[in-house]
């Protein structure tokens, strides 16, 4: 009885953070995708936050239908999260006229050029691919990146900024190109996964966790596990504490992976910031 209790309240566990995480997911590529501010179907106006908001919704719906057609449903129901989330955003801040609030429309125009529009963006972003690069400073400590330039202009951006591993005055930086040949889509998860694995925001020089918050998460556990967390573990004694440690919430797992970590101290610990 008490083995079927627990069984369901660690399979509740494991949904709820399947669900956190996807929430995250989905909240990080809808900001992204809602830098766009120009374009087919933007229309100006003395409410720049509604024109915004009108514009990310007319994109989005279009993007639904489209993938609607083609019978993508992951595609079908993304766009259609980022439609809702945009919608959300524009009522509060909508316009009125003497007939009430200027509701939300996209005419069938618009839509066909809006269409080419993000189809010529896909086609464009197809032809391009990008890597992800470390950088590692004379003390250890190393810094994640994404580019789609050479990898040697984006690095000599780096110092001629003082950014990434350069923020702090270092002057020797090796550098290292850990993939390649990426699709412009796989650049964030991918950067996320390894300043995950590579433990690189809380001991490196990367301020943030990336984009994608999964990827961070799981980037997170992957390395810690690999060997120092559990040296002597059998394979099958290591899939389930991955799986045991992604129920966790991010926070948590932060916590466990700090508490064990025994190749790396948080940044306080070592002088950095």
């Amino acid at each position: 009885m008490w083995n079927w209790i627990r069984r369901q309240v660690e399979a509740r566990a494991k949904r709820q953070a399947e669900r956190k995480a996807e929430q995250e997911r989905i909240s990080a590529a809808f900001a992204q995708f809602s830098k766009t501010d120009s374009g087919p179907g933007y229309t100006h106006s003395t409410n720049p936050e509604a024109a915004k908001w009108r514009f990310v919704w007319r994109r989005a719906v279009t993007l639904t239908d489209h993938y609607r057609e083609l019978g993508d449903e992951k595609l079908e129901r993304q766009y259609a999260n980022f439609a809702r989330m945009a919608s959300q955003r524009y009522w509060p801040v909508a316009p009125r006229n003497d007939y009430g609030t200027v509701s939300l429309s996209l005419p069938v125009t618009i839509r066909k050029k809006i269409l080419k529009a993000e189809l010529s963006k896909t086609n464009s972003a197809q032809k391009r691919s990008g890597c992800i690069y470390v950088g590692t400073d004379e003390n250890g400590l190393r810094y994640v990146g994404q580019t789609t330039q050479v990898p040697e202009e984006r690095w000599l951006q780096h110092r001629s900024t003082k950014s990434g591993p350069f923020k702090h005055g270092q002057h020797f930086i090796s550098w290292e190109i850990v993939e390649t040949g990426l699709k412009l889509g796989d650049l964030d998860s991918r950067e996320s996964h390894f300043i995950g694995f590579l433990n690189t925001f809380r001991c490196g020089y990367n301020d943030t966790r990336g984009n994608d918050p999964l990827a961070y998460r799981n980037g997170r556990i992957d390395g810690s596990i690999s060997g120092k967390v559990i040296l002597g573990k059998e394979h099958g004694e290591i899939t389930e504490l991955k799986a045991r440690l992604r129920e966790l919430s991010s926070r948590q797992i932060e916590d466990i992976l700090d508490r064990y970590d025994i190749l790396h101290q948080p940044r306080s610990e070592k002088g950095g910031e």
